[in-house]
């Protein structure tokens, strides 16, 4: 039994990741799809949405523009129409890109030829933003630890310890 998965992760332009990871989700075609070690073979085509995977405690998000994934042997291929980390993402431009499609949806009847390729283009900047923007709220709530030394620079916050009173007298006293 095998206590990793291998995941290649390739684009038309790049491959993104190769490496050995605890498990992997992906936005499957019929939902989402989780991978764990020793997963059996298949094959399935893939949806614009957000993939993940484990290494350890540290998960890592990206944004998937479709594609196809194959798991055989403790290896998942991942054959992406595009894909960005999440730190990558130019939030600024998928808004824009939100916009633009928004924009010419509204102009669009849904029997245009364009209808289904701008509402996908539209689907895809949400995904964007919406990895992107996970991240970055998950970035600030990463407590940060203090330096061993400073600890020692809270001690007089410390009280000195005090019997609790029985009764009323010790108060006033």
């Amino acid at each position: 039994m095998a206590d990793r998965v291998r995941l290649k992760l390739v684009t038309p332009s790049r491959l993104l990741l190769d490496q050995e990871v605890d498990e992997v989700t992906v936005p499957g075609a019929t939902g989402e799809l989780g991978i764990l070690p020793d997963h059996i073979t298949f094959l399935t085509s893939l949806e614009v949405g957000e993939m993940s995977f484990k290494n350890g405690s540290e998960r890592v998000k990206l944004a998937l523009s479709g594609g196809y994934a194959e798991v055989l042997d403790n290896v998942m291929t991942v054959l992406a129409n595009a894909a960005e980390y999440a730190n990558e993402i130019d939030v600024e431009r998928a808004k824009n890109a939100q916009l633009r499609a928004e924009k010419k949806i509204e102009d669009l009847d849904r029997e245009d030829k364009e209808f289904t390729a701008t509402e996908a283009a539209l689907h895809r900047a949400i995904v964007r933003i919406q990895v992107a923007s996970r991240e970055a709220r998950r970035q600030l709530r990463r407590p940060l630890p203090l330096p061993p030394s400073s600890q020692d620079q809270f001690r007089f916050f410390q009280r000195p310890h005090r019997p609790i009173p029985h009764s009323l007298h010790q108060w006033h006293s």
